[in-house]
């Protein structure tokens, strides 16, 4: 074997996957069968149901009856059936990958994604901006990016692998890796499309960008070409379409948006169907809100990353010939990060206890995720400006690999140590596995549990309810005492509150309610019916 003719790049890069793949590993590699999120659950156990029942659904006998109220977050109740309340993606593909190769593999498919992603991006990097270091650079600044490097380990979350099939095609699509065009055309629109059903959603911008890119660039790309690409992508997306019909009455809904409403999107239709112009749909929105939330979370929470990026691309931007490649990626890259901060930042999520801390955890951060991929070249490019600018090679190098060190080493704190690091999920899955064994000990298989976020980690051992404090679910109590014993999991009453449910809220459904056990600053209640 001849050494000599190995590429530095690449054994870099090598490495840093190595290390990239093992960090986040960390909340797979011997850890209970716990989550952090209600997503995350529910898609570990929709992927479970494929695996051993050939569908995509929980059936829950009750639920009928109970008028759809028995079901966690992040799940859908449409009749006697429990579906998925996000995308589709996810739960089927890692189904289907973990009865072909068995349960284990799904918890490491995320990150071993993560991984070939990163190698791709490099290829598509170097072909767009016509530079091998700005590529490396880049690559890596997307791998230890605080926000992949700690979703990425998210294994049963959406976002990272939606991003990567993203990678994926655009590789196909600009690399080109095979002699046969016409086969990467078909296999990067299978990609998308692929990526379209672990985020639906995102279809509203990804087509604009998309449709652009083709209309753009059509006088260097044959029809053939564009028809295989859109035909890839139409084919993809049609069993998604008879999926919905089948799991949710409509193949334009998705578990996703049969429970929202009030979103960006109805408000701006709302706006252009009363006559009023997309300018007037603009000035709609709560621009203040978007701009604090963009603020906090794409920037703030990791400034170096971001002031680093925002330096590089006005360097692309001040360049006298920069190549179209570039031009068009500057172009998408200011759209894609305008529509994400407009759609999700107006949102107000409160993914923490504690609403005002602002954290790697919060939704923002992974919605944002095309952002922080879209910005990775930005970084290489002044990182490789500022190397141009030192006359000595070997100097140089020896600061461009220093700034590059230096920013992966800045980025372990947020990844790793801050609030809702790596570090701390992983002992609050250890956590909850021990909370959720001592639930399991002291009620009945078939116990029904009112809970307020502890749905995440008992379900589907039980069956839950969400929240205690609902007149729904108040109203619905005695009904489904006399189905199943009922308890309450949550935080502690203090006696005042005791005093309150037990003659007041509960006397006039005959119910009562008891304390069981406490585990940590939560406890176990049971209620009876009142003789």
């Amino acid at each position: 074997m001849d050494f000599k003719k190995w590429r530095l790049d690449l054994i870099v890069l090598g490495v840093g996957a190595v290390i990239f793949f093992g960090t986040i590993s960390i909340l797979a590699w011997k850890m209970p069968l716990v989550y952090n999120s209600p997503d995350e659950n529910a898609n570990a156990t929709f992927a479970e149901s494929v695996r051993t029942q050939n569908a995509l659904l929980v059936v829950e006998p009750l639920g009928a009856e109970l008028r759809g109220l028995l079901h966690p977050r992040s799940v859908v109740a449409v009749g006697t059936a429990l579906v998925p309340g996000s995308f589709l993606g996810l739960p089927l593909f890692y189904g289907v990958v973990s009865k072909l190769t068995g349960p284990m593999l799904i918890r490491f498919l995320t990150p071993l994604l993560a991984v070939a992603a990163i190698f791709a991006w490099r290829r598509v990097v170097e072909v767009l901006f016509k530079s091998r270091p700005v590529a490396l650079i880049a690559a890596l600044a997307l791998m230890f990016h605080p926000a992949f490097w700690y979703y990425a380990s998210r294994s049963m979350m959406h976002n990272a692998p939606f991003v990567s099939l993203l990678i994926f095609s655009a590789y196909f699509v600009f690399v080109r890796p095979t002699k046969k065009t016409e086969i990467n055309w078909v296999v990067g629109g299978a990609l998308l499309g692929l990526a379209l059903w672990f985020r639906t959603v995102e279809i509203v911008w990804i087509v604009p960008i998309v449709a652009g890119l083709l209309i753009g660039y059509r006088r260097r790309i044959k029809p053939k070409m564009i028809l295989f690409f859109i035909a890839s992508i139409v084919l993809l997306l049609v069993p998604m379409l008879f999926l919905n019909q089948q799991l949710y009455g409509s193949p334009l809904t998705t578990g996703y948006t049969i429970h929202r409403t009030g979103s960006f999107i109805d408000s701006a239709v709302n706006v252009l169907s009363s006559g009023n112009s997309p300018v007037e749909a603009i000035f709609a929105l709560d621009i203040k809100t978007i701009l604090k939330h963009a603020w906090y979370y794409s920037v703030a929470l990791f400034p170096w990353m971001s002031f680093a990026a925002a330096a590089g691309f006005l360097i692309v931007v001040g360049q006298r010939r920069p190549c179209r490649a570039a031009r068009t990626y500057l172009i998408v890259t200011v759209l894609v990060a305008a529509w994400l901060w407009a759609f999700y930042g107006s949102f107000v999520f409160h993914d923490n206890p504690d609403p005002t801390l602002v954290t790697i955890g919060n939704s923002y951060v992974r919605y944002w995720l095309p952002i922080f991929i879209l910005i990775s070249p930005f970084v290489g490019e002044l990182i490789v400006w500022l190397g141009r600018h030192i006359r000595h090679i070997f100097v140089s190098r020896l600061m461009m690999t220093v700034l590059t060190v230096a920013f992966i080493i800045l980025n372990i704190h947020p990844t790793f140590f801050a609030a809702d690091g790596l570090l701390s999920t992983r002992q609050n899955l250890f956590a909850f596995a021990a909370t959720r064994e001592s639930v399991l000990a002291a009620t009945e298989d078939d116990a029904i549990i009112i809970v307020d976020r502890a749905d995440k980690f008992l379900w589907p051992d039980r069956r839950v309810i969400v929240p205690l404090r609902s007149e729904e679910t108040y109203a619905a109590m005695p009904t489904i005492i006399t189905l199943a014993p009922l308890y309450y999991f949550g935080i502690t009453f203090p006696p005042a509150d005791m005093d309150y449910l037990n003659q007041e809220k509960l006397v006039g459904s005959g119910l009562q309610i008891d304390w069981v056990k406490t585990i940590g600053e939560e406890s176990l209640y049971q209620f009876r019916l009142v003789k």
